[in-house]
């Protein structure tokens, strides 16, 4: 089925859906990826469930489940990776979790070493 994604991260994805998803149940997602034919495939266990009437307190969204990434190939891992970075580099006010933006040297990830 087609659903609409709210929030994606490096460990799962929110998607908007009416009808109640169980928790724990699990599939496999393919999201249409920018600039390529090719989507990104994961398969993913429902974390969590929101319905429509809830509140909470970080943010408001519509009904829908989080969904967590269990198996994804590397290839996607860092293609998702890279989209996420790309975005949050954009723009300063982008929301994100981090005050700051790492430095790569001190995560081991940096591309010249």
């Amino acid at each position: 089925e087609d659903a609409f994604v709210i929030d994606l991260g490096t460990e799962g994805v929110f998607i908007e859906r009416a009808a109640e998803l169980p928790i724990g149940e699990e599939g496999e997602l393919h999201i249409p990826w920018p600039g390529s034919e090719v989507p990104m495939r994961a398969r993913c266990r429902v974390a969590w469930w929101h319905p429509a009437e809830e509140k909470l307190a970080s943010k408001s969204l519509p009904a829908g489940a989080g969904l967590q990434f269990l198996e994804m190939s590397e290839a996607d891992r860092a293609r998702l990776r890279a989209h996420l970075e790309d975005y949050c580099r954009q723009d300063p006010r982008v929301p994100r979790f981090l005050r700051h933006w790492p430095d790569a040297e001190k995560l081991g990830d940096d591309p010249g070493a």
